[in-house]
């Protein structure tokens, strides 16, 4: 992929954070999204010019994540000389979060705290959004000088573990962000030197998922970019499709079967189960359910059908 990244489109996520930014209260923002379509580069831009704490767990123990954690605190510290320097290491979350507020509390601007793929770090520690809980309730918002972000590609976790009516964090975000792929207009601003005609190409091939898109060479043609991006097995997207799903679940085979079944026409439920050799129909329905909710498949009803049964997933 192209390693030169231009942000375009997005202001209205850019003007709505920056007035959450402005509010003179503790602001918590959550942003999701399916993979790719820029939810990091977005709050890139966003505290490109702000002071701000970044940190991104990874699929790793909860002790690393921590220690990450900690890193990324005592790195911001360390490059804001007035500032009190940080510990290398903090022993749980809570001390973390704690020592932020002090963070905050010693700078004129308010303070910015990301946790980027935050399923990462609640997967590697469970308790952590509890922790976060107690820390928003009793030290973020009566100081009202840190805006809190939280980021998830993860789309069922973000959903139902950071939003949902059970999470410990439930009522408490002042802000959520569905991100989405890029319309075919946002994809001409960044694109502008392609023809209309390749541009729909473009489109379709890649859905206006942001990070496929920065991939194109302007200066080639659709045939060669096409070869260039996905044919070659060292292609940057030649292994995009199983990439994706490994990522996403525990048996990526089951779901590339169906995909393939989508993509070799079958969009009838029926018909999609018998190409992918599923031994029942009620898995079928959780595996689209599924598929559905990252955004990689759509169900749509026709004009004038009465059954769900008669829903084609495109």
């Amino acid at each position: 992929m192209s390693s030169h990244y231009l942000f375009v489109a997005r202001e209205n996520e850019l003007s709505r954070l920056n007035r959450l930014y402005q509010s003179p209260a503790f602001q918590m923002a959550i942003i999701y999204g399916r993979r790719r379509v820029g939810k990091t580069s977005l709050i890139r831009e966003f505290i490109k010019d702000k002071p701000a704490i970044y940190s991104q767990g990874i699929q790793t123990i909860a002790e690393q994540n921590l220690k990450l954690f900690s890193n990324d605190i005592s790195n911001f510290t360390k490059e804001n000389s007035n500032l009190t320097p940080s510990p290398e290491n903090f022993a749980n979350y809570r001390d973390a979060f704690t020592y932020i507020q002090t963070i905050a509390d010693q700078l004129s601007q308010k303070l910015i705290l990301v946790l980027d793929e935050y399923s990462y770090f609640a997967q590697s520690e469970p308790a952590i959004s509890s922790e976060l809980q107690y820390v928003i309730d009793h030290i973020f918002k009566p100081s009202s000088n840190i805006m809190l972000i939280l980021c998830g590609s993860s789309m069922s976790f973000m959903e139902k573990q950071v939003l949902g009516i059970k999470s410990p964090l439930y009522g408490r975000r002042t802000a959520q962000f569905k991100i989405k792929q890029f319309t075919i207009f946002d994809t001409k601003k960044l694109l502008p030197s392609v023809s209309n005609e390749d541009l729909l190409a473009y489109y379709g091939i890649t859905g206006g998922v942001p990070q496929y898109l920065t991939g194109i060479d302007q200066h080639l043609n659709l045939q060669d970019n096409i070869k260039e991006l996905f044919l070659y097995p060292d292609s940057p997207l030649f292994n995009e499709p199983s990439a994706l799903l490994e990522q996403e679940f525990n048996k990526p085979e089951i779901y590339f079967a169906i995909l393939t079944a989508i993509a070799n026409g079958k969009s009838k439920f029926n018909d999609i189960f018998t190409a992918s050799h599923l031994k029942n129909n009620s898995s079928l329905v959780r595996y689209l359910n599924e598929l559905i909710e990252i955004g990689i498949v759509q169900s749509k009803m026709p004009l004038y059908s009465t059954s769900n049964k008669q829903k084609i997933y495109p």
